[in-house]
């Protein structure tokens, strides 16, 4: 008579054995779980399950309790990976709802494990004095690989789940970056139209200001208007290429129109260009222009409206009867140009951010406002492009700020 199974190649009587320890499970699940939850709640590297009821804790437990009893009582055990995964996606989803970590899943499962097989299959070889040595071998063999097949599972279901969530992430932010960049691009559109149709008007505005300006036929009070007119336009002409030239450096493509110039002609025509607004607060320009090399290969018109930049924000800043100090002198090859104002004092973190765009610069009652910036940021931009460098740092005592460019001189 043959006395293995067929289906297992193992002996009846080994079969008998493993049933007879699944009874045991099966008869026990409520204690079993009972203390499962006990092992882990106890553990001070489960964290997540402080947060959770008893009731949350035990869960899937007695399922996972059945599910072993189950499998000791089958007669096929070569391949336990297909029921592991099935045990293992609806506990491990359970905790990852739950809140816990992989790692956290992983020592609930060792802690479940070291309980069981130090406790109750214990409890079962003690009350079973004819569960021979092979049978206890094969039953905590089984045991263990249903413990190792669902952790296995719970980490590559996890790592898996973390694999789709990251894609969507991606997904999501490929999808956002697209959407910014194509608004991005409607806004510099925008603003280079706007620009555009904001400028036209002004140069025949600014032309026949400047030709009432000089007629002589016309009354004195009326030429001081015209002149008021023609500077005003002027000052709202370079706003507006300001903007055109922000836009274009976020699409890349500012360019320059290179010709050998001199630096301190430059200074000197945004001093006369800001003459109404010095005039007004009665400031004092201050010039020390030592540099012996002044000519640069540069951007004439450019340049004139980032050192004009420069020279009005000192006037706005500086209170009224004040002074400005523009010094200039070559160091090692280069040119630079210190423009010194009486304004408000500057931390480190204002300093970080005097070039940004858009940013409010100072603001201070005695001293007035310091701009939106976005003149300042193009300023940069324009020096940096000659290859040259702005920075700012305190001024002397304690109050003012000292901005200065460098830019590679022409011997």
């Amino acid at each position: 008579m043959n006395t293995s199974a067929p289906s297992s190649g193992r002996p009846a009587h080994e079969n008998v054995a493993l049933a007879a320890f699944a009874d045991f499970i099966s008869a026990n699940r409520e204690e079993i779980t009972r203390h499962w939850v006990s092992a882990v709640d106890r553990s001070p590297r489960v964290q997540t399950s402080e947060d959770l009821t008893f009731q949350q804790l035990l869960d899937h437990l007695p399922q996972l309790c059945d599910d072993l009893a189950e499998t000791l009582r089958s007669t096929y055990h070569p391949d336990l990976s297909e029921d592991a995964a099935r045990h293992s996606t609806a506990h491990g989803r359970k905790r990852w709802q739950q809140g816990y970590r992989l790692d956290e899943l992983i020592r609930e499962l060792s802690i479940i494990r070291r309980d069981f097989v130090g406790r109750w299959f214990d409890s079962f070889v003690g009350q079973h004095s004819t569960f021979s040595r092979e049978q206890r071998r094969q039953a905590r063999s089984i045991v263990h690989q249903f413990f190792d097949e669902i952790i296995s599972g719970s980490a590559t279901q996890f790592v898996e789940e973390e694999q789709q969530r990251l894609f969507e992430s991606q997904d999501a932010l490929r999808a956002a970056k697209e959407r910014a960049e194509a608004a991005e691009r409607a806004k510099n559109n925008f603003i280079a139209l706007v620009s555009h149709e904001l400028r036209t008007p002004l140069t025949p505005i600014l032309l026949g200001a400047a030709a009432l300006a000089r007629d002589e036929s016309v009354p004195a009070h009326l030429r001081e208007f015209a002149e008021m007119i023609r500077q005003n336009s002027q000052i709202e002409a370079g706003l507006i290429d300001d903007l055109l030239d922000a836009s274009r450096l976020t699409r890349g493509n500012l360019s320059l129109s290179l010709s050998e110039i001199d630096l301190h002609s430059s200074i000197l025509n945004a001093i006369d260009f800001c003459r109404s607004e010095f005039a007004a607060k009665k400031i004092t320009p201050k010039l020390n222009l030592l540099a012996a090399i002044s000519r640069i290969a540069g951007d004439e018109e450019r340049l004139k409206r980032a050192v004009t930049t420069l020279v009005r924000n000192a006037i706005i800043v500086t209170p009224d009867g004040g002074a400005v100090a523009i010094t200039t002198w070559n160091p090692e090859g280069e040119i630079e140009i210190a423009i010194e104002d009486m304004g408000s004092s500057l931390d480190a973190d204002a300093l970080e951010r005097l070039f940004l765009p858009f940013e409010e610069g100072r603001r201070s009652t005695p001293f007035g406002l310091g701009g939106l910036s976005l003149s300042r940021y193009v300023c940069k931009a324009i020096i940096e492009g000659h290859g040259g460098k702005v920075t700012a740092r305190p001024g002397g005592q304690g109050h003012g700020a000292i901005l200065s460019v460098r830019l590679p001189a022409t011997e």
